[in-house]
């Protein structure tokens, strides 16, 4: 049986965190999503709540959360990924940071209906209340940003690391949960002893 080679295996990685990740974070945002109430007046009318821009606050989620994901997984494919730093493992993040925007939008439209009970007004009873979620415009931006976002992520952190990280120390760079000051002060301690 061959092998998958480790440089595989890494670039594979990539894809299988960024769109399990890009999931689960759409899963998070149908729950949480903004809807309107809309009450059946007739057969043909609904009211709707006097809710501020649903609109809005959707995309603003929406894009809110693709940058986030964006920042942390490629800080962590930035420390997790040392003997394939470069541009090809940059470019890798951008291109499933966009993907993994697609993602994080079809599941949450999927997601979206099963939550918040979102019923045809063909089958509306007049007087019951119901969800409405409107219909959401995806504009190129929720691809593009978060893979801007993601590639220059994962280069600040080869340009601020990059000489001072190695294989072991390389957690330093793309983990949030250490204390990243003292870590790199550890790392720099490190380096200057060997050179002594």
């Amino acid at each position: 049986m061959q092998r998958i080679s480790p440089k595989v295996g890494a670039f594979a990685r990539v894809v299988v965190i960024f769109c399990i990740s890009y999931a689960l974070a759409g899963g998070v945002w149908a729950w949480l999503r903004p809807h309107y109430t809309a009450t059946v007046i007739n057969d043909a009318q609904v009211e709707l709540s006097h809710t501020p821009s649903v609109e809005f606050a959707n995309h603003f989620w929406l894009l809110g959360g693709c940058i986030v994901l964006a920042l942390i997984l490629a800080g962590r494919m930035y420390s997790r990924t040392y003997e394939y730093r470069g541009i090809a493992m940059m470019l890798w993040c951008g291109v499933w940071a966009a993907v993994g925007s697609g993602v994080f939008i079809a599941v949450g439209l999927w997601v979206t209906p099963l939550i918040h009970n979102v019923v045809s007004i063909d089958n509306a009873v007049v007087g019951q209340e119901y969800f409405y979620v409107p219909a959401l415009d995806v504009h190129p931006v929720v691809f593009v940003v978060p893979a801007l976002v993601a590639m220059s992520r994962y280069w600040l952190a080869e340009f601020i690391y990059g000489d001072i990280l190695g294989p072991s120390d390389g957690a330093v760079a793309g983990d949030f949960g250490t204390d990243v000051v003292d870590s790199v002060e550890d790392v720099v301690d490190r380096k200057l002893e060997v050179e002594h």
